[in-house]
């Protein structure tokens, strides 16, 4: 059947003894699995505080109560974000803070954010250029061969290369080859080209 995914079917298969499978998915989702009867729940809850500052301390070992507090409320405990916040490490934790203000950002601001960054860098044409992109990455089954790219879109190999570097926090270039980093990345892309 055609409209079924395989992971219904992997979920469905009858597990040696002593195996268990462990699946991830969007709370929103979990109906489309066609999840089997005996499967356990676990909700994966953002982020504690003091998950948060183990998180945060990897990167700033002497940060202070005060600023894993507002982080963490800033990012509202959504590792995500934490994650693509963190990104901007070498700026200080002040500095993140800051750009977090004042009322915390979602996941689809940074990435956004990232995009319009990226756009400025590449100049006059950057915001056209990467609009195009987008909209073949995401129509093309992925990995999508650079080379592919550059012959549909009529962007350089230098222009894939420089948006790789620029967007790397939710493309991936390997094997040249292009993928998404991450569910949230490609779906702000879905819905914005």
């Amino acid at each position: 059947d055609s409209s079924t995914s395989f992971i219904q079917d992997l979920l469905n298969e009858p597990l040696p003894e002593g195996c268990v499978l462990i699946v991830t998915t969007r709370t929103t989702r979990k109906e489309l699995l066609n999840l089997p009867v005996n499967y356990i729940d676990i909700e994966i809850n953002p982020f504690s505080l003091n998950e948060t500052k183990e998180n945060v301390t990897v990167f700033y070992p002497n940060i202070s109560q005060n600023e894993i507090q507002e982080f963490h409320k800033l990012t509202n405990g959504i590792p995500r974000v934490q994650s693509y916040s963190l990104d901007l490490k070498r700026q200080g934790i002040s500095e993140i803070i800051n750009y977090l203000k004042p009322n915390g950002k979602k996941v689809e601001d940074l990435i956004e954010e990232r995009i319009i960054e990226a756009e400025r860098k590449l100049g006059i044409n950057g915001k056209r250029s990467i609009s195009t992109f987008f909209s073949y990455l995401i129509a093309l089954p992925r990995p999508v061969p650079i080379l592919y790219l550059e012959q549909v879109t009529g962007l350089s190999i230098g222009f894939f290369n420089d948006l790789a570097t620029d967007i790397w926090h939710g493309i991936i270039l390997e094997n040249n080859q292009f993928h998404f980093r991450d569910e949230d990345f490609e779906n702000h892309i879905r819905h914005q080209y």
